[in-house]
């Protein structure tokens, strides 16, 4: 959203805590810990084993999430 100049800073629009990165909000964005436990098996995920995930899975949660929807 920042780099779309959409938003006025890179901050994570859900837990106003970090850059809000595809990585991000995979693997670390403590606002959506329970889908990611719920969809992707983790509350906490390391980008290693975020790269190993199925594209449909990784497509699910942001769908889910809609955090990339909300433009």
């Amino acid at each position: 959203m920042f780099n779309l100049k959409l938003q006025d800073t890179d901050l994570c629009r859900l837990s106003k805590e970090a850059a809000e990165t595809p990585l991000h909000l995979i693997c670390s964005c403590p606002a959506l810990m329970h889908k990611r436990s719920t969809l992707l098996g983790k509350h906490i995920m390391q980008p290693e084993d975020a790269k190993l995930l199925p594209a449909r899975k990784v497509l699910l949660f942001l769908k889910a999430t809609n955090a990339c929807w909300e433009i």
